[in-house]
This record gives C-alpha cells, sequence and structure tokens, in this order.
C-alpha cells in the first residue's frame, strides 16, 4: 500500500469496502497516477 493510505485506511474490512467501489477493484499505484495526469497534461487529451 502506499506510504500514507495506512493512515487513511485502517485495517482490512475498511480497505476492503474502499477498494469494492473501485472499478479495478484496488488502488492505483503512483505510476498509474502519474502517467493519468501525464496524459490529461498532453496535446493527445484536446
Amino acid at each position: 500500500m502506499a506510504e500514507g493510505m495506512d493512515k487513511v485506511v485502517n485495517g482490512a474490512s475498511r480497505l476492503a469496502a474502499l477498494t469494492a467501489r473501485i472499478p479495478e477493484g484496488r488502488l492505483a499505484s503512483p505510476q498509474e497516477v502519474a502517467e493519468a495526469i501525464w496524459w490529461l497534461l498532453s496535446p493527445g487529451a484536446s
């Protein structure tokens, strides 16, 4: 789990409830978030 997320998600049951609402069933990695931001800022997103 990403550093700092352990403060937001306290325990397995809370993590399961959070990820159940995400279509992929997991949290995004920092790399995946960076790639999404990179694409949104690129000319291809226009």
